[in-house]
């Protein structure tokens, strides 16, 4: 019995002292700094995006931002325009409004569930 416990805790011993590689994942960056930056200022949320980000939400309000229901009602009134809530900060990134990113994170689940302009 001592020896069969004996040879059981040497094989776990050994079968954890394999090679362990890990494989290296590239950072993405999703568009915003790292993470969202979002500033309240004088009760005014804001998001600081990249241009990248921008690229993206222009990108879908050319393909959903006159998106309409089954019903025929517009999703977003009035339709959106390019940049719409977005205005550039000067060092090479953007504010966007609360209602931009919420807007976003609509055309985003359109895009995901693949739903038709």
């Amino acid at each position: 019995m001592k020896r069969a416990l004996l040879v059981f805790f040497l094989a776990i011993t050994l079968a954890g002292c394999g090679t362990v590689s890990q494989n290296i994942v590239e950072a993405q960056n999703a568009g915003f700094y790292i993470k969202p930056i979002r500033v309240v200022k004088d009760g005014v949320t804001t998001f600081v995006v990249n241009a990248d980000f921008r690229d993206r939400y222009n990108a879908l309000i050319e393909v959903y931002g006159h998106k309409k229901l089954e019903n025929g009602a517009p999703v977003f009134l009035p339709p959106l325009a390019k940049d719409a809530g977005i205005t550039p900060t000067g060092a090479g990134g953007f504010v966007m409004t609360a209602e931009a990113m919420a807007n976003m994170v609509v055309l985003s689940d359109f895009k995901r569930r693949g739903a038709a302009p």
